[in-house]
C-alpha cells in the first residue's frame, strides 16, 4: 500500500505493553503448582496491545496493521494524518 508517495509495511508484531490483566487460578492450579503457594489465587499477566507508533525507514513506514487501516480510511477522507513524515 502507498500514501502519499510512501511505501506501507505491516507487522502484527508492533505491539506495547498495556494494562496488566488480572487471571485467576483456580483450586487445582493452586494445591498442585510448584513452589506450592495455596493461598495466591491470582497472577497479573501483562497484555500486549497494538503500538501507535510509525517506524520510517528510508521511503517506507512499518506499523502495525490496525494503524495501517486507519491511515487509509482517513486517507481516504482526505485528512492528513502522516504530517512531517512525508
Amino acid at each position: 500500500m502507498r500514501v502519499n508517495g510512501l511505501d506501507i509495511v505491516t507487522s502484527s508484531h508492533c505491539l506495547e505493553e498495556g494494562p496488566p490483566v488480572r487471571v485467576n487460578l483456580s483450586w487445582k492450579q493452586r494445591l498442585f503448582s510448584w513452589p506450592w503457594r495455596p493461598g495466591v489465587d491470582h497472577y497479573m499477566k501483562p497484555s500486549l496491545v497494538p503500538s501507535r507508533k510509525i517506524l520510517r525507514v528510508g521511503n517506507t513506514l512499518i506499523m502495525h496493521p490496525v494503524m495501517a487501516v486507519e491511515i487509509q480510511r482517513k486517507n481516504e477522507l482526505g485528512i492528513s494524518v502522516l504530517g512531517d513524515l512525508t
